[in-house]
């Protein structure tokens, strides 16, 4: 795997999100799943797709999030977007 373009870091409360952007072919995981399988409301996948669409760069990085090492028992809406923004 490559080395990543840039991270960042999200926490809230007890959650913690980490994000990776790595030249690739459009893959996007979120712990260890297909995005469009872990968010399946489409106003979520367009919350995460929209900086790449407004870069035009959908196909050209890879967003892997490494798989969960602590479940939490509430997931809330995806913030994802705005730590993404180049």
């Amino acid at each position: 795997m490559s080395k990543p373009i840039a991270n960042s870091t999200g926490r809230r409360k007890t959650a913690i999100a980490r994000v990776f952007i790595r030249e690739g072919s459009g893959s996007i995981t979120v712990n260890g799943r297909d995005f469009e399988e872990y968010f399946p409301v489409v106003t979520h996948q367009n919350q995460v797709l929209f900086p790449l669409a407004l870069t035009n760069s959908r196909m050209t990085y890879d967003l892997p999030s490494p798989p969960l090492v602590e479940a939490s028992p509430v997931r809330s809406e995806p913030s994802v977007s705005a730590s993404l923004v180049l």
